[in-house]
């Protein structure tokens, strides 16, 4: 286990699994490792809340005082002695059996002999379900039979009815409202941050539906000011509680952007740059604003180190050109005018933004052919 061991830290991320933090002691790994087995027992037999997301900082770290662990490890520790004797002693009964199978399946998911992933998830429990429920039906076979630890009951038993009917009724109404919840990305992601109001994935995940909602046809600005707003609350607490959420910034920088807050966008789209010089996003969208705020030569700057990322490179070329142009300086607008048009003879901006420069420089023939060309469909 020297590698991809349960002190290794490096073959998990600590946004998808809070264990990996390196900070984390090893006893509190192993602590909070036994309570979310804990909890996933207690989400078996009652299902609520249901989250569908568990990553930072959703479940905290905690220690081997917290009364929960001490439960969870007498819990588990219990199972495996009743399994492991009643095997030893050739005597697998179906509740025996249900024990071993339910430690065997979790164990892969336990994150005490390796880190995985995610430190929890509802799905971890899909195959230790099946011990679960083995052990339940057991219990009601034998209580419905009549007889349960060698005690006997009445045939028949009316109380194991009600406790059957109780059981569907509960269980089914939770599945229902449960079904809710997973109507869209939306609803899902504002149902479970309600739940999980500390975990920075879900906040992140509720800001970006919000903003995806006003892009499927919410026209009215003043809405759409409001919702966006809303959603960068909540990107703003996910960036909070996670600080090296890498790529939150395009995201918050695009929307500030979109919101008119011209000195957030740019702090954001920044720090994506900084983070990685390669984003384009980042890059096309803080040039934009350079653009429109008339600081030509930054916007410049910025498109100019970041040409070769963009895959249409002569809309690139045009939008310096623009800028180039606006500063009156035509040679160089010209320039990256032919070049755009090199890398793409068919791109008819490029020619209109020639007629424009030529326009600007007096030049009445090249303007003409230009207009000309603009407007000549290209193959």
């Amino acid at each position: 286990l020297a590698k991809y061991g349960p002190g290794d830290t490096a073959s998990a991320n600590h946004l998808d699994n809070l264990l990996a933090d390196p900070g984390v002691s090893m006893a509190s790994r192993f602590a909070t490792a036994i309570y979310m087995l804990g909890y996933g027992l207690r989400l078996l037999i009652l299902p609520f809340p249901l989250v569908s997301d568990y990553s930072y900082n959703a479940m905290p770290v905690t220690g081997f005082t917290n009364p929960l662990v001490i439960i969870s490890v007498l819990v588990f520790v219990a199972m495996a002695v009743f399994g492991v004797r009643r095997v030893l002693a050739r005597r697998l009964a179906p509740s025996a059996f249900a024990a071993v199978y339910y430690l065997v399946t979790i164990s892969v998911f336990s994150n005490l002999f390796l880190l995985i992933g995610s430190n929890f998830g509802e799905r971890f429990l899909f195959f230790p379900s099946v011990g679960f429920c083995l052990a339940v039906g057991f219990l009601l076979a034998k209580i419905l039979d009549g007889t349960l630890m060698g005690v006997t009951l009445t045939k028949n038993n009316g109380t194991a009815w009600a406790i059957l009917a109780l059981m569907v009724t509960v269980y089914g109404y939770l599945s229902v409202v449960r079904n809710a919840d997973w109507v869209s990305n939306l609803t899902l992601a504002g149902a479970d941050v309600a739940k999980s109001p500390n975990s920075a994935r879900l906040n992140y995940n509720y800001g970006i539906e919000l903003e995806r909602s006003l892009e499927v046809g919410q026209a009215d600005k003043a809405r759409q000011q409001v919702v966006r707003t809303e959603a960068l609350g909540y990107l703003e607490k996910a960036y909070a509680l996670y600080p090296s959420f890498e790529f939150i910034h395009d995201q918050m920088g695009v929307m500030y952007r979109r919101n008119g807050q011209g000195a957030q966008a740019i702090e954001h789209l920044s720090a994506a740059i900084k983070i990685d010089a390669r984003d384009s996003v980042a890059t096309n969208e803080l040039a934009e604003i350079y653009f429109n705020g008339k600081q030509y030569q930054q916007s410049i700057d910025l498109n100019r180190g970041a040409l070769y990322l963009n895959a249409n490179k002569a809309a690139v070329c045009t939008h310096i050109a623009a800028a180039f142009g606006l500063m009156s300086r035509y040679d160089s607008a010209t320039a990256y005018l032919y070049k755009a048009i090199a890398l793409n003879p068919g791109y008819n901006a490029a020619y209109g933004n020639l007629a424009f420069i030529y326009n600007a420089m007096n030049l009445p023939d090249s303007v003409q052919k230009y207009r000309q060309l603009a407007q000549t469909p290209k193959r």
